[in-house]
């Protein structure tokens, strides 16, 4: 299954919020950079008991 997982920085003037827009995240617990394209490869998504996320295995 498709995951949809966004990140979003908005502000005004000298304020902004950043970070994962999921309902109830205050913080950030994993920080994921995959540049690369990801056709026939074994890239999965795995459940992370630590932080109860699906990351990405690659």
């Amino acid at each position: 299954e498709p995951v949809l997982h966004l990140h979003a920085a908005c502000g005004r003037e000298d304020h902004t919020h950043t970070g994962c827009v999921r309902l109830g995240v205050r913080t950030w617990l994993v920080l994921e950079a995959i540049v690369m394209e990801i056709v026939g490869s074994s890239a999965v998504r795995r459940p992370d008991p630590g932080s109860g996320f699906d990351l990405l295995n690659v």
